[in-house]
């Protein structure tokens, strides 16, 4: 997708410090690796629904029908498939 607009996502459930779209299975938060004292809360993720990358990798809340973002590219089964296959 060419395009000059920014990219709305589908932010799915925050499980196991990590976040995907569900349309295109991008990965939009994953705290993995985030360091927190003993006693803190976790990191936390997007409440579910659009979010839209705000550049350098950080992503905010979208409203769902704003015309000046384009909707992601949805995975397509067999592009599902095979991801899930290469996890963990």
């Amino acid at each position: 997708m060419s395009n000059d607009k920014p990219i709305r996502h589908i932010a799915g459930p925050y499980t196991d410090l990590v976040q995907q779209c569900t349309r295109c299975l991008k990965i939009i938060t994953d705290n993995r690796n985030t360091y927190y004292q003993e006693g803190t809360p976790p990191p936390r993720g997007f409440a579910e629904g659009p979010v839209v990358q705000a550049g350098n990798g950080w992503y905010v809340p979208a409203e769902p029908n704003d015309p000046s973002v384009v909707d992601c590219e949805p995975m397509d089964v067999v592009e599902a498939f095979e991801h899930d296959e290469e996890q963990p």
